[in-house]
């Protein structure tokens, strides 16, 4: 079997064991209302998220803004050679409310939450 193989395999089993811990940080995070104008709701998710960051060894800096949620940025490893840039957002485009309205579930073993009508 070839080491390519193998890796994936691994990555795969680790995935598996960690379903069900994934599933509840995604809970937690859907089941927040943080539409782009919902500051306190965005800052909320970039602290967990940092919290996750802190603990695989990131360095972790928030770039605090005053009407608009924080901006977070995590780095790990040598930055002065090649490395991978990862980029998200952590609003929705949801007013708030909407969590109330469509909360986290999951319907025939696939994730919704927030945009499932």
């Amino acid at each position: 079997m070839s080491d390519t193989l193998l890796d994936k395999n691994k990555i795969w089993q680790q995935i598996d064991d960690e379903k069900e811990n994934m599933l509840q940080l995604w809970q937690k995070l859907v089941n927040v209302d943080c539409g782009s104008g919902n500051k306190a709701g965005v800052d909320f998710i970039a602290q967990k998220i940092e919290a996750i960051l802190k603990t695989l060894g990131f360095a972790t800096t928030q770039v605090e803004f005053e009407k608009a949620g924080n901006t977070l940025v995590g780095k790990i490893g040598d930055t002065s050679k090649d490395f991978i840039v990862l980029l998200g957002h952590m609003d929705t485009v949801f007013k708030d409310g909407t969590v109330a309205e469509r909360p986290f579930k999951i319907v025939y073993g696939k994730a919704y939450g927030g945009s499932l009508r």
